[in-house]
């Protein structure tokens, strides 16, 4: 094997390693300093909600995980075709069109449509302060503050999904784009902002 090749796993596999090592850290830091500036039941209550997110992680039984790795084996056999397809076809019933792509691949504990879910809940249980913590994007804060019917200057930075090259209603699309997006995923309703 190259040495550049085995020189570039060993970094890889030392950041890894590094970046675990400073979660456990921080995990381990965390609750002797956070006791000491909470009091044990508003700590319990926060650790009950910081565990909700991470069990719905969990939710997708690995699947996720599996289609990465099929996407990396198939980017390593020099398949890039069937790796985009893999990448193009995952699917969420919880997802406006039943799609992930293109709009709800964020790589975070939630999407913007569950954090935009999660404000309407909240504010119709009376809860008038809302946020969220690490992980979260700005799109995540854009779509909280839309759901709850603000519009924020970061508005316009919306997915303006009339102008997407598979699921646009622009008529200055490409038809064979637009078919194809049809073809792979089905009719669309009418994009929205």
């Amino acid at each position: 094997m190259d040495s550049r090749v085995v020189l570039r796993l060993f970094k890889g596999f030392g950041a890894s390693l590094y970046g675990q090592a400073v979660v456990v850290v921080i995990q381990l830091a965390g609750v002797p300093i956070l006791l000491s500036q909470w009091h044990a039941v508003l700590y319990g209550e926060w650790l009950i909600l910081f565990a909700i997110p991470a069990y719905l992680s969990l939710g997708d039984l690995g699947f996720s995980l599996s289609a990465a790795n099929d996407m990396t084996a198939r980017v390593g056999r020099q398949d890039r075709a069937g790796a985009l397809t893999v990448f193009q076809s995952l699917t969420d019933p919880s997802r406006p069109e039943h799609r992930a792509f293109p709009t709800a691949l964020d790589p975070f504990l939630c999407s913007r449509y569950e954090i935009a879910a999660f404000g309407k809940e909240a504010l119709a249980l009376d809860v008038r302060y809302l946020g969220v913590c690490c992980g979260a994007g700005p799109h995540h804060i854009r779509s909280l503050a839309e759901a709850l019917d603000r519009r924020p200057p970061a508005s316009r930075f919306s997915p303006d999904m009339s102008k997407h090259i598979l699921f646009g209603t622009d008529k200055r699309l490409w038809q064979r784009n637009l078919e194809y997006g049809r073809r792979t995923y089905g009719a669309a309703r009418p994009a929205s902002r």
